[in-house]
């Protein structure tokens, strides 16, 4: 069995450090077809369909590596499948499946499939093959007959969620399938075009909501943006220690992070949310789910409870989050660690607007989202967390900006990261003092 490999190519290094290293790259024996230069990728996929020459076509992102096994794994899922549905739709490695109770009412969705997304193991391969609703776009595997993208989409998301409706409305299925691969993305925040696709999806597929989504739900009643950009936070998951039992999750959102947690074998996982809606998605995947603004709600948990305490964008949108991380001080335990991500303010797109335009334009997401208080650089950050007692072992940058300034600013020292980074993951732990008394 050959296959056609059709990657659209935006950044050369992550395809050589990704893509490039796989073994069956090396080997030769697959057509890979590398897309470069195009906007969108719903036509830089249509585009290639016509340049492929074997049957099964795998649309996947310039950030896998597949492992040494890939190959002969994706070739045994395929050929299973001829008993499971001889007229499948689309296969991939990650998807979601919907779930109701036996009234009909929505529950939170089951992630099936077997990957390494940032270093996080997540799912397992034993349940799979598995239908589901929709598949994650890292990994698409298409018969040439069925590959067609959607063009009208007004961005590049929710392309493979299309090609898996567009076919299941034509009778044609879409599974999980057990071929185990690497997704070595990097985080980021979802632009305006991520919203704008979405909406696109609920239009068009309006009869046949909820869709779910590896990046959450696509709902007749919509949730407030902030709720549906609920995506897990493995980037910091995987900063966490070894020997972790007692976790703090601070803004959980729809609950993506505290499944991805409980997927992994946490048990103690507490949670706050200040939404009511969003509470109720989360609820499951949590130990003990505060609902309430943290910064008026007593934690009830003695002190050197919890070995993490996580804020994953979520400082900013306090009054005084100054305050808040230091009464959580108390809450840890001695060595414990707190992960937190950060807006930098100090990036290049706010300061050329201002110096160059005198704008100051608040938007519906980013660094400048409408429901940001406060606005920190690298230096106040670690300034805010010093000043409460902890001590900083770490700050890793989010970069967003075109790669020819990233590499300037690697032969240069890194002397510009402050001007380059969207935002700051920090690690920081007690003062040394407390760790040692």
């Amino acid at each position: 069995m050959k296959f056609s490999f059709i990657i659209p190519v935006s950044d050369e290094t992550i395809l050589e450090d990704n893509v490039l290293r796989s073994q069956i790259y090396k080997n030769g024996c697959h057509e890979f077809i590398f897309q470069r230069g195009y906007r969108m990728i719903a036509k830089a996929y249509n585009d290639a369909v016509a340049k492929a020459g074997n049957d099964i076509l795998i649309f996947m992102h310039q950030d896998v590596f597949l492992p040494e096994a890939w190959e002969r794994k994706a070739i045994e899922a395929i050929l299973n499948m001829d008993d499971v549905d001889k007229q499948w739709g689309v296969l991939g490695v990650a998807g979601v499946k919907p779930v109701f109770d036996s009234f009909g009412k929505r529950l939170n969705p089951m992630l099936l499939g077997h990957i390494r997304d940032r270093s996080v193991e997540w799912g397992r391969p034993d349940n799979l093959p598995q239908r589901i609703q929709t598949l994650d776009e890292q990994v698409l595997m298409v018969r040439k007959d069925n590959a067609y993208f959607d063009e009208k989409l007004p961005g590049n998301h929710f392309y493979g969620v299309d090609l898996c409706m567009r076919l299941a409305m034509e009778g044609k299925k879409s599974y999980a399938i057990a071929a185990y691969l690497h997704h070595n993305s990097a985080h980021y925040w979802l632009e305006e075009d991520y919203y704008q696709c979405q909406q696109y999806i609920h239009d068009k597929y309006y009869e046949s909501l909820p869709i779910e989504t590896t990046s959450g739900p696509v709902l007749k009643d919509r949730l407030p943006l902030y709720f549906e950009n609920a995506l897990a936070r493995s980037d910091l998951v995987q900063l966490m220690p070894c020997g972790v039992k007692r976790i703090l999750e601070v803004g959980t959102g729809m609950g993506k992070t505290g499944q991805l947690l409980q997927d992994m074998g946490y048990k103690n996982i507490v949670g706050v949310e200040i939404s009511h809606v969003a509470a109720a998605h989360a609820a499951q995947f949590y130990e003990n789910l505060l609902i309430g603004d943290v910064e008026k709600l007593t934690i009830p948990y003695k002190s050197g409870y919890f070995d993490v305490i996580m804020y994953g964008d979520v400082l900013e949108h306090l009054v005084n989050p100054w305050s808040v991380i230091s009464r959580h001080y108390s809450l840890l335990k001695r060595g414990g660690t707190v992960i937190a991500s950060i807006p930098n303010i100090r990036h290049y797109s706010v300061l050329r607007k201002l110096f160059f335009r005198g704008r100051w334009d608040y938007k519906h997401m980013g660094i400048l989202d409408r429901t940001h208080l406060r606005f920190f650089t690298k230096k106040t950050m670690c300034d805010m967390f010093e000043r409460s007692g902890y001590k900083v072992l770490k700050f890793i940058p989010m970069y967003k900006a075109p790669r020819v300034l990233r590499k300037i600013n690697k032969y240069l020292g890194n002397i510009f990261t402050d001007f380059l980074a969207l935002q700051y993951t920090i690690v920081a732990i007690k003062n040394q003092q407390d760790v040692e008394d």
